[in-house]
């Protein structure tokens, strides 16, 4: 029987606390009669990047959080070890393309090694994003709804 998993010898620790990426202007002008929800789910939010992110054991975690589809309303967190500590000012609006948008378009859970990633049509190696986001090194995504669907 093993020893229990002790948190303070775990190598894959959070370095940089959750964060949300910065709003774009129409999140602060567009539907002002959600921003006070939306504020308020910032804190489980930022909590569910970085449970994402312990329970895969993986060095990013991130939490996307769009209310009715819409991705000019999206809430992006992302929770980093210390293996990704050089991109902890990386801040980025979620834009609702490549793998993000077909994950919404599914709805099932997708799994794919790094391979499997730059191999699937809907990649775009981050677009304008690239080289200035932390990597990716494979793909697990589930999409998780509301009752409203």
């Amino acid at each position: 029987m093993s020893a229990p998993h002790d948190p303070g010898q775990d190598t894959n620790r959070a370095f940089v606390n959750t964060y949300r990426n910065a709003r774009t202007e129409s999140q602060q002008t567009e539907r002002p009669e959600i921003k006070d929800f939306l504020d308020a789910t910032d804190g489980v939010l930022a909590q569910a990047a970085e449970m994402a992110r312990v329970v895969a054991s993986a060095p990013l975690g991130a939490v996307t959080q769009m209310i009715g589809g819409d991705w000019s309303q999206a809430r992006k967190h992302f929770s980093l070890s210390e293996k990704y500590a050089s991109w902890a000012d990386y801040h980025t609006p979620a834009m609702g393309v490549g793998f993000h948008a077909y994950i919404a378009q599914i709805n099932q859970p997708m799994r794919l090694t790094q391979a499997k990633v730059e191999a699937h049509p809907t990649w775009k190696n981050f677009g304008v994003e690239y080289g200035r986001r932390p990597p990716m090194h494979g793909w697990l995504a589930v999409r998780l709804i509301g009752p409203d669907g």
